[in-house]
C-alpha cells in the first residue's frame, strides 16, 4: 500500500476563481444499535481505505482497534469507550500522512454502538490574507469591525452573535463587514477567567478540607464554565465558506473602535512531499521521547508499513508498537486508579481500604513506567505525590495480604469463611470484595490466618483460599 505523507502545504492566493482542489473530511451518521458491551459504549467509523488515524478527546479511557475489512469491502475502525466518567467524546480523524483533519463530537451511551461513515472529499480551497495597510477606525462606542473583501461568489460569513453588512467595492468585489461588540466580548472573557480562577482555588483545597458546600459550588462553577466557554468560543471566531469550499474560522481579535481588513482568496497550488522511512521512524522516536504513547504507537505502525521498511526491521518496529501500547495501558490504569481513589475517598472517607488499594495501584503503574523510563519527572512526581498521600493511611501501619484469583463467573460477593460450609449469618458479614466481569478478584486481608476459606455468594459451599500474591506486600512500618 502506497503511504503518502503530507509534509508541507504551500498556497498562492489569487482574487480570480481558480481550479485548485483540496481535501475535506466529512462525516455521516449511519445508524445506532443496542449491544451487550458490559456498560461500555462503542463507535465504529466506516471508510473505504485502511489508512485513517483516529484520536479521541478521552484517549486514556478509550481503546481503538486496527481497521478490519467488513463483508461489503469497506474498513471498520472500532472504538470501545469507557463512559462511566465521561459520556461525551470528540473524534479527530485524518488520513495517515495528511495535514488535513476534521473532528466530530458525539454523546456516547452505555451498551449502544454508533456507526459513522467518514469520507475525504476534494473541494475548492479558500484562504484569508490579513491586509497590513491600516484599515482605519470604526467609530462606534464599544464596537469594532472586521471587513472581508472577496471576488468569490456567494461567500458566506457567519457568527450568531454579531451583525453583518454587505456592500460592493468600486472594483465590483463583495465587502462583508462584521460588526463586533468588543465590550461584550471582553466582559465575557473576564467572567470566564474569574470562574476558572474560582475553580482553581477550590481544586487546590485538600480533599479532607472540602465540604459538601464546596463540592456543590464546584459543580455550579463547572457548569458555568462550560456555558461561558461555549459562549466565548462562538463569539471569538467568524466562520467563512462558499458553495463547494472548505470552511475557515477567523479569530476575532479587535480593540474598541478598531477596524481590520481581510482579503478572502481562492488558493491555487498544493505541493505534497512524501515522508521517507527514516523520517517516519524518527517521528516515532520523537513521540516516544515526548511520552505520547498513543501517537508513538501509531507512528511506529506507519514506519512498519512504509514501502521502504527493511524486512529485518519489521519485527523490531512491531515490538515497539507493543511496548508503546503497554505503556499507554499503564498510564491509563494509573489515571483510572487515581479517579477511583478520589471517588471512594469522597464517598467513604480517606481511611477506607479501597482508597489505599486504588492509590497504591497507581503507584505500581508509575513504577512500571519508570522501569522503562527511569527518572522521567512527571512519573516520578506523581508517584511520590501519591506515596506521600498514603503515608498516614491505616493500611500503611498494619500487616496485610493481597490475594488474587479467578472464579467461574463475575458479580459474586466474596465473604470470609471458617470452613468448607456456607457461612452462617451471611447478611451480617461484610464482604471482602466482588468478582469482576471476567471472574477475577482482588482482595486485601489484614490477617491471612483467619481466612482459610472464601465463600462466593450463590454457591452452596466455601472453597479453600488459593493465594496468588503477585507482590510481597506484607510489611510493617
Amino acid at each position: 500500500m502506497m503511504e503518502k505523507r503530507t509534509l508541507l502545504l504551500i498556497v498562492l492566493g489569487m482574487l480570480l476563481l481558480g481550479s485548485a482542489r483540496a481535501q475535506e473530511i466529512n462525516f455521516e451518521e449511519l445508524r445506532q444499535e443496542d449491544a451487550d458491551l458490559n456498560g461500555k459504549s462503542s463507535v465504529v467509523f466506516v471508510a473505504s481505505t485502511d489508512d485513517w488515524v483516529i484520536e479521541t478527546s478521552k484517549k486514556s479511557l478509550d481503546n481503538i482497534s486496527d481497521a478490519k475489512k467488513n463483508p461489503d469491502g469497506e474498513y471498520e475502525y472500532r472504538i470501545e469507550l469507557d463512559v462511566s466518567l465521561h459520556a461525551d467524546r470528540q473524534y479527530t480523524l485524518s488520513r495517515r500522512g495528511s495535514a488535513v483533519q476534521n473532528s466530530v463530537k458525539k454523546l456516547c451511551r452505555p451498551n449502544r454502538r454508533l456507526y459513522i461513515r467518514v469520507e475525504e472529499n476534494r473541494k475548492e480551497h479558500i484562504g484569508i490574507q490579513k491586509q497590513e495597510k491600516q484599515a482605519g477606525g470604526y467609530f462606534v462606542e464599544g464596537m469594532g469591525c472586521m471587513e472581508f473583501t472577496t471576488a468569490i461568489e456567494n461567500l458566506k460569513v457567519e457568527n450568531k452573535y454579531w451583525k453583518f453588512e454587505r456592500t460592493k467595492a468600486s472594483s465590483g468585489a463583495d465587502v462583508i463587514s462584521v460588526i463586533v461588540n468588543v465590550r461584550l466580548l471582553t466582559e465575557t472573557k473576564s467572567k470566564l477567567d474569574e470562574v476558572r480562577e474560582a475553580i482553581a482555588v477550590l481544586d487546590a483545597k485538600p480533599v479532607k478540607e472540602k465540604t459538601l458546600e464546596d463540592l456543590d459550588k464546584l459543580e455550579e462553577l463547572e457548569n458555568k464554565r462550560s456555558e461561558l466557554e461555549e459562549m466565548y468560543g462562538d463569539m471569538s471566531s467568524v466562520t467563512l465558506y462558499a458553495d463547494g469550499t472548505n470552511v475557515l474560522h477567523e479569530p476575532v481579535n479587535l480593540s474598541v473602535k478598531e477596524k481590520q481588513a481581510y482579503a478572502v482568496l481562492m488558493l491555487t497550488k498544493t505541493i505534497v512531499k512524501e515522508f521517507s522511512f527514516a523520517e517516519l521512524e524518527q517521528d516515532a522516536r520523537d513521540k516516544e521521547e515526548q511520552r505520547d504513547f498513543f501517537a508513538a504507537a501509531e507512528a511506529f505502525k506507519a514506519a512498519r508499513n512504509h514501502k521502504d521498511c527493511p524486512e529485518q526491521r519489521k519485527a523490531q518496529l512491531e515490538n515497539m508498537m507493543g511496548e508503546m501500547n503497554s505503556c499507554r495501558k499503564f498510564e491509563f490504569m494509573a489515571e483510572k486508579f487515581i479517579k477511583d481513589g478520589k471517588r471512594v475517598e469522597l464517598a467513604k472517607g480517606f481511611d477506607n481500604d479501597s482508597v489505599f488499594i486504588f492509590y497504591r495501584g497507581a503507584v505500581r503503574c508509575y513504577n512500571a513506567l519508570l522501569e522503562k523510563y527511569p527518572g522521567h519527572t512527571p512519573f516520578v512526581e506523581e508517584r511520590d505525590r501519591l506515596a506521600k498521600i498514603l503515608e498516614p493511611h491505616p493500611q500503611n501501619i498494619k500487616q496485610y495480604t493481597v490475594i488474587t484469583g479467578k472464579a467461574y463467573r463475575g458479580g459474586m460477593d466474596i465473604y470470609p469463611s471458617p470452613s468448607e460450609k456456607k457461612p452462617k449469618g451471611i447478611n451480617n458479614i461484610k464482604p471482602l470484595g466482588r468478582t469482576a466481569g471476567d471472574g477475577s478478584y482482588r482482595i486485601v486481608i489484614q490477617d491471612i490466618s483467619v481466612v482459610p476459606y472464601l465463600y462466593f455468594f450463590g454457591e452452596g459451599y466455601s472453597r479453600p483460599t488459593r493465594e496468588i500474591i503477585s507482590h510481597p506486600d506484607i510489611r510493617k512500618e
